[in-house]
């Protein structure tokens, strides 16, 4: 998401990244993206619910593909973390436009199921 900032900033597009990670654990990662998103802490999860986002089971958790994902990073030498966090709890992707309409849904349904950058953009495009 990172390298691809300035095509969405080309657009307007601010960027919300809500975590239901306390925001004192939070400030870490903020540092890491250097103030390039707007970070929020959910922790009773209430935009999680409203958004319609759901908690895993465990074979979701524990899909070959996201399994096969976390080999690929160890092979490629990226760190994983081990986190304290709820890992059941799916994230998602949204737009929502300059009147306020929420015009892109995407739930994940494993952790690693998220749309790439470059679909979000072509919808971003379309709002032109």
């Amino acid at each position: 998401m990172q390298k691809h900032i300035s095509e969405f900033q080309n657009y307007h597009a601010d960027i919300r990244v809500i975590s239901f990670t306390p925001i004192e654990q939070l400030k870490t990662y903020q540092k890491n993206i250097s103030g390039q998103f707007y970070l929020y802490s959910d922790t009773d999860r209430k935009f999680y619910h409203a958004m319609g986002l759901k908690r895993a089971g465990f074979f979701h958790i524990f899909h070959p593909k996201t399994i096969f994902q976390y080999t690929k990073y160890a092979i490629q030498g990226k760190k994983i973390q081990s986190t304290q966090e709820d890992v059941y709890q799916l994230g998602g992707d949204f737009i929502v436009n300059s009147a306020g309409e929420l015009v892109y849904v995407f739930r994940g349904e494993r952790p690693d199921d998220r749309p790439t950058p470059k679909e979000m953009l072509k919808v971003l495009a379309s709002l032109d």
